[in-house]
């Protein structure tokens, strides 16, 4: 039996505090009967070097906190990212995805930069991904924008602004040059939020992003007309249950 572990970043209580993260987890991407495991980072449960052997891959969550903070659980965070990818390449690797905050943990543990939105605003609001050719040859990932670009939410007040050294871009958007990165073979990372339903944007994010930014009555209507266009989330998390699956 395949063991995964969802690493919960969050522990707000809108989104059912750090269990509630990992059970999106268990719920959005288990395959089959697996095992899921959650570790919850923010109260300083992250996983360890032992943990490497006893798990196939490890999904990291998006957190309210910036890569860049000098949190005790973000230090262990990108320790444990180290370990993973210091592994021996020849033998079988724990795959490893990270989901916005995540993916700018696995960049910026890895040697990239993270940084404010190009934009120096928060991105909050339905994008449209667009792959590159790149994106064909990673397994796992195959066929995903065959059909053209994929509309996913974004939620996000920085992004990884550099790639580090070996790190292949896969997908870009307006708002975000990095939005779907393999940093190695057995890493994967995402800027937008597959993981998220539009109504927690409208319901629970866009009332105090608004409100923080003091956004005008236009801007908030042209989020939520993005939010209600057509999605595809479902597609993106097909694709990482594959990465993760093989």
């Amino acid at each position: 039996m395949k063991r995964f572990a969802a690493i919960s970043c969050s522990d707000d209580e809108k989104w059912g505090k750090s269990e509630g993260i990992v059970k999106r987890y268990e719920d959005f991407y288990r395959i089959k009967d697996e095992e899921w495991t959650g570790f919850h980072a923010t109260r300083g449960n992250v996983p360890t070097i032992e943990d490497l052997e006893k798990f196939d891959a490890f999904l990291i969550s998006g957190s309210i906190s910036s890569a860049n903070d000098n949190k005790e659980w973000i230090l262990k965070l990108k320790e444990f990212i180290q370990a993973l990818v210091s592994l021996d390449k020849a033998k079988k690797r724990p795959k490893l995805v990270g989901i916005c905050f995540g993916h700018q943990l696995i960049g910026s543990t890895l040697g990239g930069q993270v940084g404010p939105n190009p934009s120096k605003d928060f991105i909050l609001h339905a994008e449209e991904i667009v792959g590159n050719e790149a994106a064909s040859k990673v397994k796992g990932l195959e066929g995903l924008f065959d059909n053209g670009p994929l509309r996913l939410l974004e939620s996000h007040g920085e992004c990884l602004t550099e790639l580090p050294d070996g790190a292949i871009n896969l997908a870009s958007s307006s708002s975000c040059k990095q939005e779907l990165v393999k940093f190695s073979d057995n890493i994967l990372g995402l800027q937008s939020h597959p993981d998220m339903l539009k109504e927690e944007v409208q319901n629970l994010i866009l009332p105090a992003i608004s409100k923080k930014f003091n956004w005008s009555d236009e801007k908030i209507k042209e989020i939520e007309a993005s939010v209600n266009m057509k999605l595809h989330p479902d597609k993106m998390n097909e694709a990482i249950k594959k990465f993760i699956q093989n």
